[in-house]
């Protein structure tokens, strides 16, 4: 049996104006229209981890919504659901689509979270409560999914779980203010919201310390946050030009720039992969809410910031975490053993992890790279050292030395220093 949402809630929730909008002048970056049925009214994009696919929730004007998915150009459009009950989707990183849908509930008062394959198959119900939940965020490694619970009529808070439905966790206290879950930091430490506590800003929240930190402020209204893959920049909406446009800002707030300049509502953005390209909702055709996408290639660099690490198996191996960090950062590794590092040596930024005396060869690089005395120094029992030399093998490169007088000692080195790598990385 097919249902329908109430109409107002949907609205509440995607905070839909929906209006007669223009066409209208734009900053000079690229827009491009994805979809355009009279019929419907399309919103929440979410791009697939390949950059293929686009998936969003499609409104009928009688309130029955679903999840739909279609190319990344428009085409292959395709319902997931049927059953009217289903909205807000979200691909995570394990190919898995995640929603909210009160299906086999007596109304959207009881939305619960789900997830299902991309072709619409093996929908599974991951929570099953009596509370109204919805916006499933999930985390970059799709262990976690961060969402709103809304009890009451005017109580709304932000909760965490793993994607089993286990270890739920509030990390907002009970408030009257409606809150718009934005999306993960690519560390996973962080969530970005916006909420009207103080006159709808963006926010951030540290999912272990539960500190906020406000991103915006401004008389006007912010919202819709999403961050970019590398965490470099936010997209948000906000009115502050006289309509709802685009604008994006650095992570820490500084330097927000208007990216889209148009009479109609653009909002629920979604980032490319790539960080090129950003998925946007929109009533500009002068009718029903259609998707569009902005690209954003000229003023985002979509390359990641690259170093190769030299390190013996062993050292190398231990590293794991300290790798992990640094991609989440958006940095690209390349892993070099002596044998090959001469086709390396021109590289900008090398990270040699181990001392004057590791085995393997590294030894040898390091001696060439270290004065006598900077070599005694990570000799001596206990030390953990990290030197940054310049100009080595070609000029403007850097060369990041970091060891430890053993195995246990580096690799402690490397993770003290990680925040420096990504530093000097620019990421």
């Amino acid at each position: 049996m097919k249902h329908r949402f109430n109409m107002g809630f949907v609205i509440s929730i995607l905070v839909v104006i929906i209006s007669i909008g223009y066409v209208g002048a734009e900053t000079g970056l690229p827009v491009a229209q994805l979809t355009n049925d009279p019929n419907y009214n399309d919103f929440a994009p979410s791009w697939s981890a390949d950059g293929d696919w686009i998936v969003y929730t499609r409104i009928d004007d009688g309130g029955s919504s679903n999840i739909w998915k279609m190319k990344s150009d428009g085409t292959a459009n395709q319902a997931l659901t049927d059953s009217g009950d289903s909205t807000q989707a979200i691909w995570g990183s394990d190919n898995k689509i995640y929603f909210a849908s009160y299906s086999g509930k007596k109304d959207w008062r009881e939305t619960d979270l789900w997830r299902m394959n991309p072709e619409g198959s093996g929908k599974e119900r991951l929570a099953d409560t009596d509370d109204n939940e919805y916006w499933p965020i999930v985390s970059p490694d799709s262990s976690k999914i961060a969402y709103i619970v809304r009890t009451g009529e005017d109580s709304y808070t932000i909760w965490t779980m793993n994607v089993d439905g286990t270890h739920r966790e509030k990390l907002t206290g009970d408030g009257t203010e409606f809150n718009v879950l934005g999306g993960w930091s690519p560390d996973g430490q962080d969530l970005i919201f916006s909420t009207p506590r103080t006159g709808a800003e963006v926010y951030k929240i540290n999912v272990n310390s539960k500190l906020t930190e406000r991103l915006t402020d401004n008389p006007a209204s912010d919202g819709w946050p999403t961050w970019s893959p590398d965490g470099t920049k936010i997209v948000f909406n906000s009115d502050r030009s006289g309509n709802d446009d685009i604008w994006m800002m650095n992570a820490d707030g500084t330097k927000q720039v208007q990216l889209t300049v148009n009479p109609a509502r653009d909002e629920s953005f979604g980032w490319s992969p790539d960080g090129t390209k950003i998925a946007f909702s929109s009533d500009r055709d002068g009718g029903n809410s259609n998707i569009f996408i902005l690209d954003v290639s000229s003023i985002v660099s979509s390359k990641k910031p690259k170093i190769v690490v030299l390190a013996n198996s062993i050292d190398y191996g231990r590293a794991s975490d300290f790798f992990g960090f640094l991609e989440n950062k958006g940095i690209e590794i390349t892993h070099a053993t002596a044998d090959d590092f001469d086709q390396y040596k021109n590289e900008k930024f090398i990270v040699i992890l181990g001392g004057p005396d590791a085995p393997e060869g590294v030894d040898e690089i390091v001696q060439e790279v270290l004065s006598e005395v900077e070599q005694d120094s990570i000799r001596e029992a206990g030390a953990r050292k990290k030197y940054m030399k310049t100009n080595i093998w070609v000029q403007g490169q850097n060369v990041m030395v970091i060891a430890g007088s053993n195995r246990q000692e580096t690799k402690k080195s490397h993770e003290e220093n990680r925040d420096q790598v990504a530093f000097e990385l620019g990421a």
